[in-house]
C-alpha cells in the first residue's frame, strides 16, 4: 500500500457560484391522491391554487497615473460564450411552474397576468384584460380530462381572485405596489425533487413556503411581512393544501406533461447572439484602454459593447473586461486591442475566428472548468458563491516580443542547466485518479460531483445534473471506446444510486445528522520498471475515514470512530467489491492508463514556457517589496530563486515563495517575493528554471532606473 494521501489536500482549487436556491430535495409519497379529489375551490382557495408561481426576479473610481518604466504588461485572453437568452434549468432536470403578478393601482384597481411554464417553454398565459386562459401548445389540453381542467381553471381564477382582495384588505402601504408570485416543482434526473412556493413585495423575497413544515418564513423583516406571515400561519387547512399540491400533485402534472410536450422540450435551437469576452489581466499601472475592432475598424460605443470597472488582482497588478455582442454569422471578423503604456507605441491585438474548432474547445473548457468548480463548492458547503469565467486562452507572442528594458519575460542568462528533477518523472504522466464528492443534505436528497485526471491533465467530468461522464479531449473518447473500461462506464449509473444509497445506510446505522460530505479518492500510477500502485481513499467532512489494502483485501479505517468501524467492516464483508477492485487494478486501469498516454502523448507532454516579470512596491519607509511573477508556464515543477549580486539568496524571513497555482487555461503561476532596503547598493535578478527551457535559465533584472517608483 503506498503512501496515503489526506483528503485535506484535494479538494479541487476552483470556486464556483451555484445557483441562489440550491438543491434541496423533497422526497416522493409512496402514494399520490389526485388533484381532482381535493374538490372545488372553497374558501381557502386563495393560496391553495398557488400553483402559478415564480421566484421573482430579482462599480469604483479611476486614478490618473503618470507612466513609468515599472510596468507590466497585459495578458489578454478572449473568451468565447453562448448566451441564448436566459438560463434554463440544468439538462435533464424538469420544472413545471406557474408565474402571477399583481399590479394595484389604487383600492380598487389591479391588474394581474399570469404565464405557466414548463422548462423554458410558455404553455399558457392569464389574460390580465379578461382573465381568460389562454393554452399555447396544441399537446396541454388532451394531456388531461376536460373535467380536469376546469377544476385547474377554477382554482387559478379563485386564487387571482382572492388574492388581490386578501392584499386589499390588509396592506396599508401607499399605492402603486407590485406583488408577485411563484408556485412549481422541479424533477432532477437522480428522481429527487424541489418544489418552491414564493412571494415577492416590489421586486425583493417577501413570504417562502416551506414544503416540509407546512409554514411559511419571512424574508424581509418589517411589519407587513410580519403580518403577512402571521394571517399565513393561522390557515391551516390552506397551508394542507399547499403541501399536497407541491409534494404530491404537482409532481404527477409535470411527469404527463413531460411525456406529451417531449417534442418542445427536445427542440434545439441554435443561439441567435454570441458574447465575446475579452479579459486583460495582469497588467501595471493601471490607466489601459481597451477597444473591440470589426474588421479592422473601431467599433463605436453602443448597447452591444460593455467595458468593465479595472479591478486589482491579487498580486497589485491589475484585470479588465470588455464584451461585445454579435450575430454568429454576421460575416465580420473581430479583434480586441490593447493600449498600454508598458507596451510603448505598440499594441496588442487579440483576433477572434468563428471556427468550428475555436468554439469547440471553448465550450469544453466551460464544460471542465465548471465541474471543477462544483465539486469545489461542494466540499466547501456553500461557502460564499463567486462566479467563474470559463475561459479559452489566446496565445501570448505578441506579448511576449513585447517586453523591453530587462522588465519582462525570455533574457536568458548564463546560470547553468536548470535541474533534471523540474521535468516531471515518467510515472507522473502515468497516473489516473477519480475525485468524486457527495453531499447528503437530507436522507432523500444527494448531490455528486466528479472527475478524471491523467497527470493533472482533465479527461472526464461528471455532470452534477444528470450525472454524465463528459469526456473532455477527443483521444480519450477514443481510447475509451476502445477500452475495457467502456464497459464499466456503462453501469456507471447503477453504480452511482448504489453508492449513494449505501452512504445514507451507513450514516443511518451510526446515526449520524445530515447534511454529510463524503470524498472518494482512487487511482492508478505506472513505474517505468513495471510495478504499479493502486489506492482507494474514503474521506467524510474533508478527512480520512477508510482506505482499502490491496494486499490484504480489506479496508482499514483511519480514525478511531464508530463511522470508520462501520464502514470498514461492510466493505470488507462485501466480497464482490474487493474482486471488482482486484480487476480493476490488475487490468483494467493499467491498459488503460498504457493506451490514454500513447494517444495522448501531445497534452500530457507538452512544454509551455514561463513568462516573468519583476516590479517593486513600497513596503514601509525604508523598505521595497521586490515582487517575481512568473505565469503561464506547464508542466507545473519550476524553480523560482532570487539573485544578489549573482548569488542565489538563502532562506531567510525577507524571502517569500508562494504556492504554485493554476491558471484558466490549464497553465500555472507562481508569486515570489523579497523585502530590500531601498538603498543597499546590490543589484537583484529574479531566476526561474522550468523544463521547458532546457538548459537555459530565465533571468529578470531588476534595476534602480526602473521599477521602484515610490510615487
Amino acid at each position: 500500500m503506498g503512501q496515503k494521501e489526506s483528503f485535506q489536500t484535494h479538494s479541487l482549487h476552483t470556486s464556483a457560484q451555484l445557483p441562489a436556491e440550491g438543491i434541496s430535495g423533497t422526497s416522493p409519497k409512496p402514494q399520490r391522491r389526485p388533484y381532482w379529489l381535493l374538490g372545488p375551490p372553497s374558501a381557502t382557495s386563495k393560496a391553495r391554487a398557488a400553483l402559478r408561481s415564480e421566484q421573482p426576479l430579482h462599480h469604483p473610481a479611476a486614478s490618473v497615473w503618470r507612466c513609468t518604466t515599472d510596468t507590466m504588461q497585459p495578458h489578454a485572453i478572449l473568451l468565447l460564450f453562448f448566451f441564448p437568452g436566459t438560463w434554463a434549468e440544468p439538462e435533464g432536470s424538469h420544472m413545471l411552474k406557474l408565474l402571477h403578478f399583481a399590479t394595484f393601482q389604487n383600492s380598487t384597481s389591479v391588474l394581474v397576468g399570469g404565464l405557466g411554464l414548463l422548462g423554458d417553454v410558455e404553455m399558457g398565459s392569464l389574460d390580465s384584460r379578461t382573465g381568460n386562459i389562454h393554452y399555447y401548445r396544441p399537446w396541454l389540453r388532451p394531456s388531461l380530462p376536460k373535467g380536469d381542467w376546469d377544476v385547474i381553471e377554477s382554482c387559478i381564477k379563485s386564487y387571482v381572485r382572492d388574492f388581490s382582495r386578501l392584499v386589499q384588505m390588509y396592506t396599508t402601504v401607499p399605492y402603486p405596489f407590485v406583488f408577485q408570485s411563484s408556485m412549481g416543482c422541479e424533477l432532477h434526473p437522480n428522481r429527487t425533487i424541489r418544489t418552491f412556493f414564493d412571494i415577492a413585495y416590489e421586486g425583493q423575497n417577501f413570504l417562502r413556503f416551506c414544503p416540509d413544515t407546512g409554514t411559511w418564513d419571512q424574508m424581509q423583516h418589517n411589519q407587513l411581512s410580519a403580518t403577512a406571515e402571521h394571517l399565513m400561519a393561522n390557515a391551516s387547512t390552506l397551508n394542507e393544501v399547499i403541501q399536497v399540491l407541491l409534494n404530491n400533485i404537482c409532481v404527477d402534472i409535470l411527469r404527463i406533461f413531460i411525456q406529451a410536450g417531449k417534442a418542445d422540450l427536445e427542440r434545439q435551437a441554435g443561439p441567435a447572439q454570441l458574447l465575446l469576452v475579452c479579459r486583460v489581466t495582469s497588467f501595471y499601472p493601471r490607466p489601459i484602454a481597451v477597444t473591440w475592432l470589426r474588421d479592422g475598424r473601431e467599433v463605436p460605443p453602443s448597447p452591444a459593447l460593455s467595458t468593465g470597472t479595472v479591478l486589482p488582482n491579487a498580486d497589485l497588478t491589475y484585470q479588465l473586461r470588455s464584451t461585445l455582442l454579435v450575430s454568429p454569422r454576421d460575416g465580420h471578423s473581430y479583434a480586441c486591442r490593447v493600449q498600454h503604456c508598458s507596451l510603448g507605441d505598440r499594441s496588442l491585438l487579440v483576433s477572434w475566428e468563428d471556427s468550428k474548432r475555436g468554439l469547440s474547445a471553448g465550450l469544453g473548457a466551460v464544460l471542465l472548468l465548471a465541474a471543477a468548480a462544483v465539486a469545489a463548492v461542494l466540499v466547501r458547503r456553500y461557502r460564499k458563491r463567486q462566479r467563474v469565467d470559463e475561459e479559452r486562452s489566446i496565445p501570448l507572442a505578441e506579448h511576449r516580443s513585447a517586453a523591453r528594458d530587462g522588465t519582462a519575460a525570455e533574457q536568458y542568462g548564463g546560470c547553468g542547466r536548470g535541474p533534471p528533477a523540474l521535468c516531471p518523472p515518467p510515472e507522473e504522466l502515468q497516473f489516473f485518479q477519480l475525485f468524486y464528492t457527495l453531499v447528503l443534505d437530507n436522507v432523500s436528497s444527494a448531490e455528486l460531483a466528479g472527475m478524471a485526471l491523467l497527470a493533472d491533465v482533465p479527461i472526464m467530468v461528471l455532470d452534477p445534473h444528470t450525472w454524465n461522464l463528459n469526456i473532455c479531449r477527443p483521444w480519450v473518447q477514443e481510447v475509451t471506446a476502445e477500452s475495457e473500461l467502456k464497459k464499466i462506464l456503462s453501469f456507471s449509473m447503477v453504480g452511482i444510486r448504489n453508492t449513494i444509497r449505501f452512504m445514507h445506510e451507513i450514516a443511518t446505522k451510526a446515526g449520524l445528522d445530515y447534511p454529510l460530505v463524503f470524498q472518494i479518492h482512487t487511482g492508478c500510477k505506472l513505474y517505468a520498471n513495471g510495478t504499479r500502485w493502486s489506492f482507494v481513499n474514503i474521506g467524510e467532512g474533508g478527512r480520512d475515514l477508510v482506505t482499502y489494502d490491496l494486499s490484504r483485501e480489506r479496508w482499514v479505517p483511519q480514525r478511531s470512530t464508530p463511522l470508520a468501524k462501520l464502514m470498514s467492516n461492510t466493505l470488507t464483508d462485501l466480497r464482490a467489491v474487493s474482486g471488482f477492485l482486484e480487476h480493476v487494478f490488475s487490468t483494467s486501469f493499467p491498459n488503460y492508463i498504457l493506451m490514454l498516454h500513447k494517444e495522448g502523448r501531445t497534452d500530457l507532454e507538452r512544454r509551455v514556457p514561463p513568462i516573468a516579470v519583476v516590479f517593486a512596491r513600497t513596503a514601509g519607509p525604508a523598505q521595497l517589496l521586490l515582487v517575481c511573477r512568473v505565469t503561464s508556464f506547464y508542466p507545473r515543477p519550476i524553480a523560482v530563486t532570487w539573485l544578489r549580486d549573482g548569488r542565489e539568496v538563502p532562506p531567510s524571513p525577507a524571502l517569500s515563495t508562494g504556492t504554485v497555482l493554476p491558471n484558466a487555461d490549464l497553465t500555472y503561476q507562481l508569486r515570489s517575493t523579497l523585502l530590500v532596503s531601498p538603498r543597499d547598493g546590490h543589484s537583484y535578478a529574479c531566476r526561474v528554471q522550468h523544463c521547458s527551457l532546457g538548459d537555459r535559465s530565465l533571468l529578470v533584472p531588476w534595476g534602480r532606473g526602473w521599477g521602484w517608483d515610490m510615487g
